[in-house]
């Protein structure tokens, strides 16, 4: 038993490693322009003081992971927001969000962080920064 635990644990050190190699690629920061849950209004160029810090991470790449290394990148996002490792539960109705199926969010995960989707039928244009990207945001 403890060799297994053994390699698992290194196979957990590789998933982790790779999923931040991945969350670094796709993590866009900014800060909201106000409050409320319109990720349309977030800052091209990082937190900038005037708003909630947020992170936008691309639908498509999110899909395109695996699911234990989307699961990881999700994680590090709410973990950069200031939350705390959020439960299996939570990060599962985050994932959620990428069906594209019921609610658009917020999902409430640990740490005051919220997540929700651009809903399809909100006025925000399809090219813009926000638009297919799931956001997750850290609120006071």
């Amino acid at each position: 038993m403890a060799r297994s635990a053994n390699i698992l644990g290194h196979d957990a050190d590789y998933l982790d490693e790779l999923a931040g190699l991945e969350y670094e690629k796709m993590a866009l920061r900014g800060a909201s322009s106000q409050g409320g849950n319109d990720a349309g209004n977030s800052t091209e160029n990082g937190a900038d003081g005037r708003g909630e810090p947020e992170i936008s991470l691309s639908e498509d790449e999110l899909r395109g992971l695996a699911p234990a290394l989307r699961m990881r990148v999700l994680a590090l996002a709410v973990v950069e927001l200031g939350g705390v490792q959020p439960s299996l539960e939570r990060l599962a109705s985050a994932e959620k969000l990428l069906e594209r199926k019921g609610s658009a969010g917020p999902v409430q995960l640990a740490g005051k962080v919220s997540a929700w989707r651009i809903s399809r039928n909100q006025a925000v244009p399809h090219e813009g920064l926000s638009y297919g990207k799931l956001v997750l945001r850290r609120s006071r």
